[in-house]
């Protein structure tokens, strides 16, 4: 049997982040996704799940962060990301 490896690490702040088309920002702000996600978009409780609960309700949101971040990010080859998964 093959092994694929799925690399689901984006943090939930950084799916946030990416919802909100702050990425640029962020990644010149030099703080963590929890610590950016308080002190530049006022979400003082992004990582409680009845706050990502609302905010991803709309799931359309969710998905486009998850695409988004694959964007961004650098995937190992024969590594997929959350987004492969959507397919």
């Amino acid at each position: 049997m093959d092994v694929i490896n799925v690399v689901t690490a984006p943090e939930i702040e950084m799916l946030v982040i990416l919802s909100k088309d702050k990425y640029k920002e962020f990644k010149g702000s030099n703080l963590k996704p929890s610590k950016y996600c308080k002190s530049f978009l006022g979400y003082s409780n992004v990582k409680r799940p009845v706050f990502i609960e609302a905010y991803f309700k709309d799931l359309d949101k969710l998905i486009t962060a998850i695409k988004r971040y694959k964007k961004v990010s650098k995937i190992n080859h024969g590594e997929y990301a959350l987004a492969d998964l959507l397919k």
